[in-house]
């Protein structure tokens, strides 16, 4: 699997993290973990497919909600995508609905934005040379489908404050940082960040755990340190998180 990043231009900075343009090669299957950001995704090249049960194709355009479970993705042979990775509360500026709707499912963009507008990307970055050109196309999609320029201040400081804290914070903790009710900040967080904000707490904890541990490091002090004071609570949650106890896990292969 070849990997190639790339920023956004700065008038779609505040919204995007970032492209990742990949070249599966002779094929591969990885395992995708729950994050903080929703991510959208345009192949233009091979096939993908969604192995949950069922081998089920993705479109050529979509637009990937949070999730909790992991889910795996095979990627045909000679495959070639972009990934579209939003910031944190970022992709609600592009949507006319409040993206919790997107919590795990992946969709395809002909369901999301205008039809003809999608069809035309796709057979666009079909016709494409070279990473550059197809970014720009991309690019001029989703500055043509920005919709909403004013952030939700409160929202996002919230954000920031559960990422400081690792994801160890108490929910009632960051309603009053905000002076909002449990109830206001979980309805305005989940239309904004896509879900509640112990969810995103709960995979924010658990990506920092993963991305701390180092080869031969006790898992009862990465528990510990990412706030479980009970050892198999800890697996539970790592088991769903991920599909694998916490050993199995980090002595697989990690793609990305």
């Amino acid at each position: 699997m070849q990997m190639k990043h790339y920023q956004p231009t700065a008038s779609l900075s505040p919204y995007i993290k970032g492209y990742m343009v990949m070249h599966s090669g002779e094929g591969m299957t990885n395992r995708l973990l729950p994050g903080t950001s929703l991510v959208m995704a345009f192949r233009y090249k091979g096939l993908l497919t969604y192995k949950n049960g069922a081998d089920t194709p993705l479109p050529a355009s979509v637009i990937s909600g949070l999730r909790r479970t992991p889910g795996l993705v095979q990627y045909e042979g000679d495959t070639e995508v972009i990934l579209v990775t939003f910031r944190e509360g970022g992709a609600a500026a592009f949507f006319n609905m409040p993206v919790h709707q997107l919590y795990s499912q992946s969709i395809s963009l002909q369901d999301v934005f205008e039809l003809q507008q999608v069809r035309d990307v796709e057979e666009q970055l079909a016709l494409a040379t070279g990473d550059a050109a197809r970014i720009g196309i991309i690019e001029r999609f989703l500055l043509a489908q920005l919709k909403h320029t004013k952030t939700d201040a409160a929202i996002l400081h919230t954000i920031a404050s559960i990422q400081a804290a690792k994801g160890i914070i108490h929910i009632g903790t960051l309603a009053k940082s905000v002076f909002m009710s449990t109830d206001v900040l979980e309805k305005r967080f989940r239309s904004i960040a896509g879900c509640t904000p112990k969810q995103f707490a709960t995979t924010t904890r658990l990506r920092h755990a993963i991305d701390q541990y180092t080869p031969g490091s006790s898992l009862t002090a990465l528990a510990y340190d990412a706030g479980y004071y009970d050892q198999s609570h800890f697996t539970r949650d790592f088991r769903s998180f991920t599909g694998l106890a916490p050993r199995a896990y980090f002595s697989t292969e990690r793609r990305w």
